[in-house]
């Protein structure tokens, strides 16, 4: 009779495992489809794509970002660049009246590591190339599970990724 009680109580116990797991929260963006592409997107004044790609490794490379894939022929690649991670902070409350459940708190916050992902690919048009490059924020837990996702939908961070790709294009031409 104890047999079918154990396997009976392991099966709950799997069934509350598996309906516990943590789904990624994947933040939808606010901005439309269309001002999204316009916001990151620039035209470049030169149809060398292999030169252009050179140039934005480079830059990436310099603002220390590591490239996962890469495919020069196509002007598409990835890179991703890990920020400031660790313990979030946790200031203690008033209504933390029990000390021990307010340390609890801060040790089971854990360890996330905010991990920024850039997809760029470079096109050519008639005299003129275009660069679109898109921005991810992902944050993930100790096991380097993702908790969340979200794309970066600042017009001003792309300004100035895009100007320094002008001042890399400029480098690069010079041959500075």
């Amino acid at each position: 009779m104890k047999q079918p009680f154990n396997i009976f109580f392991l099966f709950i116990l799997l069934l509350f495992s598996i309906g516990c797991t943590r789904q990624p929260t994947i933040i939808e963006p606010k901005t439309s489809a269309v001002a999204l592409r316009a916001m990151q997107s620039t035209q470049v004044n030169s149809t060398d794509t292999k030169a252009i790609v050179k140039t934005v490794l480079q830059l990436l490379q310099d603002d220390n970002y590591e490239i996962k894939n890469l495919d020069s022929d196509m002007g598409y690649f990835n890179a991703s660049k890990k920020l400031d991670g660790g313990k979030e902070d946790y200031e203690f409350a008033w209504y933390d009246i029990y000390y021990p459940i307010a340390i609890y708190k801060y040790m089971s916050l854990g360890n996330y590591v905010k991990e920024v992902s850039a997809t760029i690919s470079v096109r050519d048009f008639k005299n003129k190339s275009m660069v679109r490059a898109s921005f991810v924020m992902e944050i993930k837990n100790d096991n380097n599970e993702l908790v969340s996702r979200a794309t970066i939908e600042d017009p001003i961070f792309y300004q100035n990724f895009f100007n320094k790709l002008d001042k890399a294009m400029f480098l690069e031409k010079n041959n500075i």
